[in-house]
């Protein structure tokens, strides 16, 4: 009631005023924070575990027909230690030959041990020696 209505008032005077609806501000909805949002469940994958041991294969071949067997294991991410010590001279080369061809395409590393083993070992398995180690023949009991 204003100063205007009481002055009116005193004279006698009763003004109707219309009522204004009186204004309600909205009701917003409360956001949930970042924190607070329903999410839902990421997809499970499964992931290698590092705590698996790597398993190396150790072979020795008696033809070249075996050759598949190292290929097969070198795909699998599997090292192999191969040792064509009792073979033919130019046997034994064809096979090594085929090997490193092998672990050549599949980015990985060959490591001569001694005379006739060798360690071929894919891109997951790093070979960490120094040709001293390798000269003085520990590994020569394979």
């Amino acid at each position: 009631m204003g100063f205007l209505d009481r002055v009116l008032g005193l004279m006698g005077v009763q003004v109707e005023h219309e009522e204004e609806p009186e204004v309600v501000p909205p009701v917003q909805e409360e956001k949930p924070s970042r924190w607070q949002r329903k999410r839902t469940p990421a997809p499970v994958v499964n992931l290698p575990s590092q705590r698996q041991p790597i398993r190396v294969v150790v072979l020795e071949p008696l033809s070249y027909d075996e050759v598949q067997q190292i290929a097969d294991h070198l795909k699998g991410r599997r090292p192999v230690i191969l040792r064509v010590t009792d073979l033919d001279r130019d046997l034994a080369k064809r096979i090594v030959d085929f090997a490193s061809g092998t672990i050549y395409a599949l980015d990985g590393s060959v490591q001569q041990l001694s005379d006739g083993i060798y360690l071929f070992a894919p891109n997951n398995v790093v070979i960490d020696a120094d040709e001293t180690s390798l000269s003085r023949g520990f590994l020569d009991r394979l």
